[in-house]
């Protein structure tokens, strides 16, 4: 039953889930993260169990919001992603300054061996 306490709780955590995307790039909370996460989790349920508004849904929806979360499957989050894509440039950058001669054998040797 939505109360105005209930509407003020809810719109509280949305603003913190909005906050979470901005910091983050997606509103895929883990649960570990604590109110926040749980708040979450319990809106996926919620909707699941069709016991979620049309207009929370549709606010929600507007956000990017993940209904679906792949339990045990590795996801790619935003920031992995670049952090990945920044590793392989910066990998590439690494074998073009050994290929080009500039490391010592040692170095090359040490470079290989981490």
């Amino acid at each position: 039953r939505r109360t105005a306490c209930n509407d003020a709780k809810w719109n509280h955590q949305f603003a913190k889930m909005l906050e979470y995307k901005r910091v983050h790039g997606h509103c895929e909370v883990p649960q570990k993260e604590g109110m926040l996460g749980m708040w979450v989790a319990n809106q996926r349920k919620a909707k699941k169990s069709d016991s979620l508004s049309q207009d929370r849904v549709d606010r929600l929806n507007s956000t990017g919001f993940t209904w679906k979360v792949q339990v045990g499957k590795t996801k790619l989050l935003p920031e992995w992603k670049r952090s990945k894509e920044d590793l392989i440039k910066w990998d590439e950058k690494l074998a073009a300054v050994a290929a080009g001669g500039i490391l010592s054998d040692h170095q090359k040797k040490w470079l290989q061996e981490q």
